[in-house]
């Protein structure tokens, strides 16, 4: 695999397929400051929630809906059109690519298409809650950085809430308070993943010049792009959460195998940007993708054991870690 910091520009790899305005909603004369960006493939169960969620922002600013359906073009109606022309919102814009370009691909096919100085994704199976841009502008203002990661809530298939047993949330219930926001640093990225892009803000710009999201690195090719991007730009983690993430029975089920996998292979890229000893840091490197193996195995496998051999030193590194992470998230 290629090295995450390449700046390959993976736009031009679908320059000839067309994207088509199939209904445009946007009324204003001005051009919108946010652009939310909704990639979807055929209109699922969750879409219209998706989108409602976008529509409803409590917000004074200028924003735009960018949908765009990876189902083939064909010149007829499809389900999605439909159930956006129900909506008849004056934020929306609506394009149907003349073929399948692929997830990723058409992740960037969302970013080519977006007006707006700065961009955030909302998944057609996620909800933005209702402060989502005014918080995420809020911070850009504060921080002057270039990029708003924002933790998440988690909500099961029915949309009921999901609590998960983390460090923090062990702390708060304690009684700890909770810091609103914090410094990212390459260290987080060396670690795990920031973010898949929903309830994020990026500059539109920045993720033009890093050169997109790379599908070679499919499943996580959101985790290799917030990896360069951080590392280049730095980040903010935003710990109001301003989204609700869907954990349902998706594609993460049939390709969890493969997240530790490249994973390791974006750390080992990250790893040269890091200022501690390379000896350690390979340490960390492995023991992290032995204990991410595991956890990934725990939550999606159903019959497979684990391949990888997690040592009594890997658990307790890896949580010593973890616990270092969430630490700094917290009032003392």
């Amino acid at each position: 695999m290629e090295n995450i910091f390449n700046n390959t520009n993976h736009y031009i790899q679908y320059k000839d397929v067309k994207s088509y305005l199939v209904y445009d909603g946007y009324e204003s004369n001005d051009l919108p400051l946010v652009s939310i960006l909704i990639p979807t493939y055929n209109a699922n169960r969750y879409l219209k929630d998706a989108i409602a969620s976008c529509i409803n922002q409590d917000t004074s600013i200028n924003y735009e809906i960018i949908i765009v359906d990876n189902t083939p073009y064909n010149g007829k109606s499809t389900d999605t059109e439909k159930l956006i022309r129900q909506f008849a919102s004056k934020k929306i814009r609506y394009y149907q690519n003349e073929k399948n370009i692929g997830m990723f691909g058409n992740f960037n096919r969302c970013i080519e298409l977006a007006r707006g100085q700065y961009i955030t994704f909302c998944h057609s199976d996620d909800i933005l809650l209702q402060n989502c841009l005014d918080r995420l502008l809020e911070l850009k203002e504060k921080y002057k950085t270039e990029l708003i990661s924002s933790t998440p809530y988690f909500i099961d298939d029915k949309g009921e809430p999901i609590i998960v047993n983390t460090f923090r949330n062990r702390m708060i219930a304690r009684g700890f308070k909770l810091r609103d926001s914090y410094r990212l640093t390459i260290f987080d990225v060396f670690i795990h993943g920031i973010t898949n892009g929903v309830g994020c803000l990026f500059n539109k710009d920045l993720m033009i010049e890093i050169g997109g999201y790379n599908d070679a690195f499919y499943p996580t090719s959101d985790t290799a792009l917030s990896a360069v991007y951080i590392t280049k730009f730095g980040g903010i983690c935003n710990t109001i959460p301003v989204h609700n993430i869907r954990q349902a029975v998706n594609t993460s089920s049939t390709v969890f195998t493969q997240f530790s996998i490249i994973d390791r292979h974006i750390h080992i890229c990250v790893l040269p940007y890091l200022k501690i000893p390379k000896c350690l840091g390979n340490i960390i490197l492995q023991s992290n993708y032995r204990y991410s193996t595991m956890l990934n195995y725990r939550e999606w496998s159903t019959e497979d054991q684990c391949p990888e051999h997690v040592t009594w030193f890997d658990q307790l590194l890896m949580k010593v870690i973890y616990f270092f992470l969430e630490f700094k998230a917290l009032h003392l």
